[in-house]
């Protein structure tokens, strides 16, 4: 599968329902990488405590593991907020 870039992946999540915020610089600031600040509020894809999902770490195993074959993977900053990153 063809590993997207920030823009393709931003459209991609949009597509899947992700409530896509911005970007990691807009969260962080300047210089804060090239990752996708999304909302994992209010979302039947992400669930913080979610212990069924413990393996794909509080996403949604399908769209996780979809995520990661585009070249992507999720990191909680808190239970309401998403970062994605390039692997």
């Amino acid at each position: 599968m063809k590993k997207l870039d920030r823009e393709e992946m931003m459209t991609w999540l949009t597509k899947k329902g992700v409530n896509v915020i911005g970007t990691t610089e807009q969260f962080y600031g300047e210089g804060e990488g090239k990752g996708i600040w999304v909302s994992g509020e209010d979302s039947p894809l992400f669930n913080y405590y979610k212990e069924s999902w413990y393996n794909s770490h509080g996403v949604q195993p399908r769209l996780n593991e979809q995520t990661e074959k585009r070249g992507w993977y999720y990191e909680w900053h808190d239970v309401g907020t998403m970062m994605l990153y390039p692997i």
